[in-house]
């Protein structure tokens, strides 16, 4: 296990402790949302969790049983070698963060990556990725992170989804170093029981998604090249419980690049995978199949809008009321995500897109539903302080409220430092529910929660820059109502600050503050532009 390593910097006289495996966790991060029905959901909290000089990708969550949730995925501090670890984080049921963990050797030659975790029946959990360079990686840890056991397999590829079996053992897919498809069982310590290999294609026959069934056997999907091209095709295998094949489907389309990454075992016996499809040179579709109990299929459909033309179905999960909650990415021009809710058939009943454009580049490649009826989804989003990426979860609300409206912001587009400037918001609440308004002043700092105010209500926050370098950054606001619902962001006011050449600017801010009457008569200088 990687020890935390300690940042102490002296900073105006204080001594600033952050460990380097934890940056910051912002409660309120850039989001555009957009929905195409008035069933829509609307976000209850946001968190987000990195360094300033990590990039931080979340692969996976899921709620645990106190209601918390846990989150695997990796962290590379910036190096020129590409060197990255196993991350772990448990938050509790508001997001917030319980314990964070780190497992490799930190600053070695190591490529550790944690693609699968799951709360096993002893509270812990147990996750699988891959370490050393390729490694195939199973990890058993306590319920506060501590290593319990850990296997390596010299398998020459990497596992991608784990699965606790009723008998403690556990079930793990991915692929091997000769590009078949992979499923091993291991004991309950971890020790290799059997395994299965697949090959369906003439490279790259990887597992993405494995389940226990109900008969305790297994299911699992993935994609491979097929022997004739270069697209892709789709498999679908089912097992006994000793990893005996009892049935095999391929969904291969010519000249078609598709791939699945998610696969369920569904009420009535059948199977729901999710992934994407692709026809030479048209868009990239969300594509959802429906098999019946021995893999035929029974109906698919595809997915798409007039966002983008690039969307990738990353996982597909079974919701309380019969039906399926899927989410999608766009990984190139916009990095937006796209969340679908479908009923039993896959005829969308609501849908949201969230993030995209600058300062909203959010992917998330994962999604469950709540005990609470609402959705958790993990993935990655751009880091406050760079391009850099930070583990980012979002928790969906699904009670009948309806959100504020979009707030309407009025400010400056320019000002000097050491001087106050003032912004002004309003906003209307369908519900005629009092509202709160968060200002963020794109600088890592925001006015907090302000309020309550009227519907309709102008109100204003003021807010001083002190940096002697060019300062250029987009203002925004955020409403929320009594009910903790969430507003879309802003349109943005693009505010700057020009250059001064001050050498040091500590002891005026010390000033200022001591002479109010002095930052006062700098404002009236200021405002008469002298």
């Amino acid at each position: 296990m990687k020890k935390k390593i300690l940042i102490i910097t002296l900073c105006a006289g204080l001594i600033v402790i952050s460990p380097l495996t934890f940056g910051y966790n912002v409660e309120s991060n850039i989001i555009k949302l957009e929905s195409s029905s008035s069933k829509s959901p609307v976000i209850q909290w946001e968190k987000r969790f990195g360094g300033e000089h990590t990039t931080d990708e979340c692969h996976y969550v899921r709620q645990t049983s106190d209601n918390g949730y846990i989150l695997c995925g990796r962290s590379a501090y910036y190096n020129p070698y590409g060197w990255y670890d196993a991350w772990l984080v448990k938050t509790d049921e508001n997001g917030k963060m319980i314990w964070n963990e780190s497992y490799g050797v930190y600053g070695g030659d190591e490529l550790d990556d944690a693609w699968s975790v799951g709360q096993t029946s002893d509270g812990g959990y147990i996750f699988c990725g891959s370490n050393a360079g390729g490694t195939s990686w199973l990890v058993k840890i306590d319920c506060n992170g501590s290593i319990e056991w850990e296997k390596s397999y010299d398998l020459g590829g990497g596992l991608f989804s784990v699965k606790q079996v009723f008998d403690g053992s556990y079930v793990v897919g991915g692929f091997s170093g000769s590009g078949k498809a992979l499923l091993m069982k291991t004991y309950a310590n971890g020790t290799e029981q059997w395994r299965s290999l697949w090959v369906f294609g003439r490279y790259i026959n990887r597992v993405n998604s494995i389940e226990v069934t109900s008969d305790n056997g297994f299911v699992l999907t993935g994609w491979y090249t097929p022997y004739d091209s270069d697209y892709r095709g789709i498999f679908l295998v089912k097992t006994d419980s000793n990893g005996a094949e009892e049935f095999q489907k391929t969904f291969q389309m010519q000249h078609y690049y598709q791939q699945t990454k998610s696969v369920h075992q569904t009420s009535e016996g059948g199977y729901i995978l999710a992934g994407s499809r692709t026809l030479e040179n048209t868009p990239t579709l969300v594509l959802l199949i429906k098999t019946d109990n021995e893999g035929n299929e029974t109906w698919n459909r595809t997915y798409d809008n007039s966002f983008t033309d690039k969307w990738f179905g990353e996982d597909v999960q079974l919701t309380s009321d019969g039906g399926f909650i899927i989410i999608a990415k766009e990984d190139d021009t916009y990095a937006a995500s796209w969340l679908i809710k479908t009923d039993v058939d896959g005829n969308v009943e609501w849908d949201l897109i969230i993030g995209g454009f600058e300062l909203n580049r959010i992917k998330f490649v994962c999604v469950q539903q709540t005990s609470d009826g609402g959705f958790i989804l993990g993935g990655v989003a751009d880091g406050v302080n760079s391009t850099l990426d930070d583990y980012y979860i979002m928790k969906i609300n699904m009670i009948n409220d309806n959100p504020p409206d979009k707030p309407e912001l009025d400010g400056p587009s320019s000002g000097r430092i050491f001087v106050k400037h003032t912004f002004t918001a309003s906003t209307t609440d369908p519900d005629g529910d009092d509202v709160y308004y968060i200002f963020d002043w794109s600088d890592d700092s925001n006015s907090g929660w302000l309020g309550p105010y009227k519907p309709g209500q102008e109100i204003s926050a003021s807010h001083r820059w002190t940096t002697f370098e060019l300062w250029d950054g987009l203002i925004r606001v955020r409403a929320k109502d009594s009910h903790n619902v969430m507003s879309e962001w802003s349109d943005p006011i693009r505010f700057t600050v020009p250059r001064i050449r001050i050498t040091d600017n500590f002891f005026l801010l010390r000033l200022l503050e001591r002479m109010p009457a002095l930052e006062k008569l700098l404002n009236q200088i200021y405002h008469l532009g002298l």
